[in-house]
């Protein structure tokens, strides 16, 4: 699993103050780029190999959009692999602070 902190800031919004989905979805693909580097095994086999990861599909289910300034995690996590297919799942979620 690997986790990335953002904010959300006025060039990831549109004219609503609201999280653009292409920018959540680049977020989960920037997160996804920086989990091969998180995991040395598998780039090093990626590199022995000539092998490369592809972007092949995306399901997105969206359950709130984002307002500007709100501060997200976005995690990917593989939950599958076959010879040809790895499977992955990547959230976009708020950090909530409650009052202790």
């Amino acid at each position: 699993m690997y986790s990335l902190k953002y904010k959300v800031t006025t060039s990831t919004c549109d004219s609503e103050g609201k999280l653009k989905l292409y920018s959540a979805l680049q977020m989960m693909q920037d997160c996804s780029e920086m989990w091969i580097d998180s995991e040395p095994e598998v780039k090093d086999y990626f590199l022995q190999q000539n092998m490369a990861q592809l972007l092949a599909t995306r399901q997105v289910e969206i359950i709130r959009v984002p307002d500007y300034k709100e501060e997200l995690t976005v995690t990917t996590s593989v939950y599958g692999m076959k010879p040809m297919f790895g499977f992955r799942n990547s959230e976009v979620s708020a950090i909530i602070e409650f009052n202790k």
